[in-house]
């Protein structure tokens, strides 16, 4: 199935009914700012048109969405001040 650009909210349908049309075995949506904003939305659409919808972080999931698969970023974070210590304290980042 091709790509699907949305660029706007009333156009928001489209992708949904194109996969449902053509039978395609699941949409996956990355995240990114447009998308952040309308969670509940795509959730509902995803689920109107009988469309198994996968996303990139975990918030679209609790909106509603079937599932997601990415990293937790709030997990990541102090992950991050773990290795930025390690690594300024002398120890060698892994290759």
């Amino acid at each position: 199935m091709p790509l699907s650009p949305l660029r706007g909210l009333r156009k928001s349908t489209l992708p949904f009914s194109t996969t449902a049309r053509e039978r395609a075995d699941a949409l996956f949506l990355l995240a990114d700012s447009f998308f952040a904003t309308r969670r509940v939305h795509l959730a509902i659409l995803a689920a109107r048109h009988g469309v198994r919808a996968a996303y990139g972080q975990r918030d679209y999931a609790e909106a509603g969405g079937l599932m997601s698969y990415g990293t937790n970023l709030a997990d990541a974070r102090p992950q991050v001040g773990v290795y930025t210590g390690r690594i300024l304290k002398g120890e060698k980042p892994a290759p």
